[in-house]
């Protein structure tokens, strides 16, 4: 007996042990022989691996020799992105051997950038503080918020909205209603019939499904424009994505009644960047440079508080108030490289923790180059087991590889 990935489970196999979802809900019982049916249900309910009857773990890994060397290699850059982290932490030694495993068999050894290797030349009497002193002295112009924003924030508050009143808001835009069906009908959710109306949508994921898919898309939207050689958007998105669907199957872990609202706060932890992409280009690329070439490593957050005086965090903050997100959600994004000062900790040291996972075994990338500090005390409360991290990037690998296609610069840009 042993556990098998989802992805390479085919029919016949059968099940040495009870299949629960993330809740403790039976979904399959032992000694079902799986069909095409059931590899559905297994998706749709977020299962990663099955235990089956026959095989072994090597089932799920392959018989390919190990490369010494290689590993090695590997092991030596996972560790030194791992500087700022407590190794004797149960949870984060767990996560590093995760993204040791995970790094090696992707053939992903660090670093992987998003921002271009060439240096920036460094206009004459440059100061990253001009920054700060523009933002103090004019205040940032921040977008205004899309039309769309607004309607649904206001149609998620209400505790009487329907599924009719979230189809007929993302309706007014043929090409986020196209997007969102493009994703409803992906693999990541598995349905077993095409569903070709946003109602239909609604009406079988749920009105908070839709809206944060509807509201998540409509923000990174807005920043679609950011020139290439200032970032790579796509795998900046790719970044985004998977924290965002690491962030819920944390939630649901830690059985929190905000798993949408949660997706849409790991989906958007990093915007802030974004806004200073836009707005200071050169500023942010040397900086970005500056950062890598740094001896101390120190994570990206530090180095912008030090280099401008103001986080992306803080950033991303004034953003979401001006757009009139919830202030809960507001809260989590703010805080969410610093939990203990956010009024709802325990839910926000899960997006920290998603950005943890992401950054480590190297998910798309927003810039940073190392895995951030994190707050072990506050995670301690939450429960979660550390070896449930395997689990997480299983089900980050799963979706992103599903739906990352449909996020990439070019479809959100449709």
């Amino acid at each position: 007996m042993g556990f098998v990935a989802l992805e390479a489970l085919g029919e016949g196999r059968v099940l040495a042990a009870d299949v629960h979802d993330i809740n403790g809900r039976l979904l399959l019982s032992k000694g079902q022989v799986i069909a095409a049916k059931h590899l559905r249900v297994l998706k749709i309910w977020g299962v990663t691996e099955v235990d089956v009857a026959g095989s072994s773990t090597d089932d799920a890994v392959g018989q390919t020799a190990v490369d010494p060397e290689k590993l090695s290699a590997v092991a030596a850059a996972v560790t030194e992105m791992f500087k700022q982290l407590d190794m004797d932490h149960n949870t984060i030694a767990y996560l590093h051997e995760c993204a040791v495993i995970q790094r090696y068999t992707s053939g992903l050894i660090p670093p992987n950038r998003c921002v271009p290797k060439e240096p920036t030349p460094v206009p004459d009497g440059f100061d990253f503080q001009e920054i700060h002193r523009q933002m103090t002295r004019d205040g940032i112009k921040l977008p205004e918020a899309p039309t769309i924003v607004l309607k649904l924030n206001e149609i998620i508050a209400d505790p009487h909205t329907t599924a009719n009143d979230v189809a007929q808001i993302v309706g007014t835009s043929p090409s986020l209603t196209a997007l969102i069906l493009r994703i409803v009908n992906s693999a990541a959710f598995g349905l077993p019939t095409r569903v070709d109306r946003i109602s239909r949508a609604v009406a079988l994921l749920g009105t908070r499904e839709i809206s944060a898919l509807a509201m998540g898309v409509s923000v990174m939207k807005a920043f679609m424009e950011i020139p290439r050689d200032c970032i790579d958007m796509e795998a900046f998105l790719r970044h985004s994505l998977a924290s965002a669907t690491i962030t819920r199957y944390l939630a649901a872990l830690s059985n929190s009644s905000q798993t949408e609202q949660l997706f849409i706060a790991g989906l958007l932890h990093d915007i802030g960047k974004l806004i200073l992409l836009k707005y200071f280009p050169v500023e942010m690329k040397t900086l970005f440079q500056a950062t890598w070439a740094d001896e101390e490593q120190c994570p990206f957050y530090l180095v912008e508080r030090k280099a401008i005086g103001r986080t992306h965090a803080q950033l991303a903050g004034m953003l979401l108030k001006k757009w009139k997100f919830p202030e809960t959600l507001q809260d989590m994004v703010v805080n969410h490289h610093r939990p203990a000062r956010a009024v709802h900790p325990r839910e926000t040291v899960l997006v920290q923790m998603a950005d943890l996972i992401v950054n480590a075994v190297g998910f798309g990338t927003s810039g940073e180059r190392v895995v951030p500090s994190f707050d072990t005390s506050i995670w301690d409360q939450v429960g979660i087991a550390g070896s449930s991290i395997k689990m997480a990037i299983r089900q980050g690998e799963q979706q992103l590889r599903a739906m990352e296609s449909l996020f990439s610069a070019k479809g959100l840009g449709a």
